[in-house]
């Protein structure tokens, strides 16, 4: 009897620590969520990130479920990739938005993936059956290699242009050193000239001062004469917006109706500047050809007179001589009117030999002979 008891003492304690361990389990592990109601969410992303079946899911930093199914998506996206979609099983009390956001997160350095939803806006309708969630890509340290590359050229280029800047900026420095001292010898050099200029802008300035002091009246007056014709002026355009609208519009329906004018004769327009043309070639012929004709008539007229330069001086001489003889006789009718009655018999008195630049230097001699031995 006591061996009997002994064993049901031993198999007693084994069944209650048995069912101590599954209660255990059952608290501690995954099994009382798999007897919890939960229900089913899509979440579409484009790279998982070495996310696993069974991953968390947590919502705004709660774990409400985990990864079920994992697979790929008959869709592709904006960069022609397949896209990948996330079955996952959560609490049903969540409310999940429309415009709720899916990341996956590393949970710290060592710590696996896992699914961090955060809550949309309260105005967004609810997520329905058959609904999915738009995830963002995980993080990849690829991307953040290759922005540290890029990160390692852009400094290497900076480097690169801030030693050609020190180099550049060391030339000016030297350039503009030696200029200084250059505009330090020329002020050097020319101090009682610069003095002198400084003085005469002082005196101007004096009298600009003394200027304006005596014409302030005038200035202050004219000034009001323009601020008045410019009142004026706006009184005026004020008064005539409408007529210069009016005028506007008029010149805006006459450009309008030339260009449809324009448009509708355009091969009349076109023919007559090409008669015009035509027209302008032949006038230009035809002056071309006068002004040589003009020439040659211009030539024979010179040759002509070169010819006959003799004759025409002795015409001009028997014509000066005639213009004499018609002045005597006139002044001598005027004298003695009786003389176209009858004849007298006293002498025609002589003419005068007046002084020309053709007469020969003897005429004149014997011209002032005769002068002196009247007298």
């Amino acid at each position: 009897m006591e061996y009997r008891s002994s064993e049901y003492k031993a198999g007693l304690f084994i069944f209650i620590s048995v069912i101590a361990l599954m209660i255990l389990v059952f608290f501690l592990g995954d099994v009382k969520e798999r007897f919890q109601p939960k229900k089913g969410i899509h979440i579409v992303f484009n790279f998982t990130g070495g996310l696993d079946i069974g991953a968390p899911v947590r919502y705004a930093g709660l774990h409400v479920g985990r990864v079920t199914n994992i697979d790929l998506l008959n869709s592709f996206n904006e960069k022609e990739t397949d896209q990948v979609t996330v079955l996952a099983e959560i609490s049903p009390s969540i409310n999940l938005k429309r415009d709720s956001i899916a990341t996956i997160k590393t949970a710290g350095l060592m710590g696996g993936p896992y699914i961090d939803i955060r809550p949309g806006t309260p105005e967004s309708p609810s997520l329905g059956k058959g609904e999915q969630i738009l995830g963002q890509d995980a993080f990849q340290f690829n991307e953040v290699g290759d922005m540290m590359e890029e990160v390692v050229l852009q400094v290497r280029r900076f480097t690169q242009l801030a030693e050609a800047l020190s180099v550049d900026t060391r030339e000016t420095l030297l350039v503009l050193q030696s200029s200084l001292k250059s505009v330090n010898s020329i002020l050097v050099d020319n101090r009682e000239e610069i003095r002198e200029n400084l003085l005469n802008l002082v005196d101007i300035s004096r009298e600009l001062s003394d200027i304006l002091g005596d014409k302030g009246d005038r200035i202050s007056k004219t000034i009001e004469h323009i601020s008045a014709v410019a009142e004026k002026a706006d009184r005026l355009m004020a008064s005539k917006e409408k007529s210069l609208a009016k005028i506007v519009d008029q010149t805006e329906e006459l450009t309008h109706e030339l260009d449809l004018l324009l448009k509708e004769n355009r091969k009349g327009v076109t023919q007559l500047v090409k008669t015009m043309e035509e027209d302008t070639r032949e006038i230009t012929k035809n002056i071309s050809s006068a002004t040589g004709n003009l020439d040659q008539t211009m030539q024979q007229s010179n040759a002509i007179l070169v010819e006959n330069r003799r004759n025409l001086l002795e015409l001009l001489r028997n014509l000066n001589e005639t213009s004499r003889n018609l002045k005597v006789v006139s002044e001598d009718l005027k004298l003695n009117p009786w003389k176209l009655v009858r004849k007298s018999d006293e002498k025609s008195p002589t003419v005068k030999k007046e002084w020309t630049s053709s007469s020969s230097p003897k005429e004149i001699r014997m011209q002032r002979l005769d002068k002196l031995s009247k007298n």
